[in-house]
């Protein structure tokens, strides 16, 4: 009977101690999924925002600031999207399908026009590919091509999270790379910390065909960037480094660029991941129920409890009161077990 009364009054204790406000929740956790380029995204091949290798000069519609004719490409913008339209056949409601980015061609001399003959996610079935290609030019010096993922389109509610770089990785994988194995393209990542400032990684690697590159974001020293002040600055060219705290990330993203022989290249790209870190989040592979629903569920907990304790005291009390008081060895009345 008491081994009863044990049981009733640990119900009622683990429901009141939780109802007075003892909480357990994970304060943050690490590798959640912040952006997945990757899979089926057109069922044909489709050029990126803007551009369009039928015009002779420019090459984009976007157009050509620079008079001299230097360079021509495609300003990058935090407010037009980089990638395909959905009117075109591009699947902008798939996983991480909407990009930002530019890209810019510098060349010798203004006769040089030919710019990217093919900037395009091309069809590859269910792994489509980030394709870039341009053309041979001896007036060709190089080219540049950045590409970014904003915060309005993170993963697994990081995008109403607070990201920082403590537990990020980066990860670029291609399909195919055709560039002189002596002279290979150049790979950097790329940040925005706030609403406005980029940042660029070191040298991660000079890129090869069918490869995949990780980086963790900690390892890496990182210098301001500014791509969006014109099409020369698209091209890095080195930049004071950046503060010792990057802890708002709305930005994730890669650069590519060659700027030594004038060769041409293809390369395609399937796949752009990054894991980061939201602070103050809620692992989202846990179901951690809301304060007020935990709230409400334990103190439903202890009222069972209480009113189990309740019931098993009337039930003795009724069958007690009914039956002959039990003489104790002495000969006096004792009254009922555990009155």
């Amino acid at each position: 009977m008491k081994c009863v009364q044990v049981r009733y009054w640990c119900i009622l204790l683990a429901g009141l101690t939780c109802c007075s406000g003892v909480s357990h929740s994970t304060s943050a956790q690490a590798g959640l999924v912040a952006v997945d380029w990757r899979g089926d995204y057109v069922s044909k091949s489709l050029q990126l925002a803007g551009h369009d290798p039928s015009l002779a000069s420019p090459p984009d519609k976007y157009g050509d600031p620079n008079t001299t004719g230097v360079y021509t490409g495609r300003l990058v913008s935090n407010s037009t999207p980089y990638n395909p339209s959905l009117a075109d056949g591009y699947n902008t409601a798939a996983p991480s399908a909407v990009f930002y980015g530019g890209h810019s061609v510098e060349w010798a001399t203004s006769t040089g026009n030919t710019g990217f003959t093919n900037l395009t996610v091309q069809n590859q079935g269910t792994t489509d590919a980030l394709q870039l290609e341009i053309k041979a030019d001896k007036d060709l010096k190089g080219y540049a091509a950045l590409f970014y993922w904003q915060k309005a389109d993170f993963l697994n509610g990081l995008n109403n999270k607070l990201v920082d770089l403590s537990d990020t990785f980066f990860t670029l994988q291609t399909s195919q790379v055709n560039v002189p194995s002596t002279n290979p393209d150049q790979l950097r990542w790329v940040i925005r910390n706030g609403t406005s400032d980029f940042y660029i990684s070191t040298l991660s690697n000079s890129i090869q065909n069918n490869y995949g590159y990780t980086s963790a974001a900690s390892s890496l020293t990182w210098q301001k960037y500014s791509p969006l002040t014109g099409l020369s600055t698209i091209h890095w060219n080195g930049g004071a480094n950046a503060p010792g705290s990057l802890n708002d990330i709305t930005a994730f993203g890669f650069y590519l660029d060659y700027g030594q022989v004038p060769h041409g290249m293809d390369m395609k790209i399937r796949q752009f991941l990054v894991t980061a870190k939201g602070n103050g989040n809620e692992d989202p592979q846990e179901t951690v129920p809301e304060p007020g629903f935990a709230l409400a569920g334990l103190c439903g907990v202890a009222f069972f409890g209480v009113r189990q304790l309740k019931k098993h005291r009337s039930r003795k009390s009724e069958s007690t009161a009914s039956m002959p008081s039990t003489p104790a060895m002495d000969g006096s009345p004792v009254g009922p077990v555990g009155a």
